[in-house]
């Protein structure tokens, strides 16, 4: 249990090393990857009621739309 601990670790930091440097180099893709997630969210819980993700959803979109020439 514990090597597993320490392969989460070291691939939650590789992760938000990642991260980071795609927020700075690439803010587009990085928007688009969080609205692909938004997705994948909504999608899994199936619920019908509350439509706030995907307002959430579409303005991101906008926004890639809107930051590629």
């Amino acid at each position: 249990m514990r090597k597993f601990q320490i392969f989460l670790f070291i691939e939650a930091c590789l992760l938000t090393g990642a991260l980071i440097m795609m927020v700075s180099e690439h803010f587009s893709r990085f928007l688009l990857i969080l609205l692909l997630f938004l997705l994948l969210i909504r999608y899994y819980t199936g619920r019908q009621g509350n439509n706030l993700i995907l307002v959430a959803v579409s303005i991101l979109f906008f926004f890639i739309i809107m930051l590629n020439p």
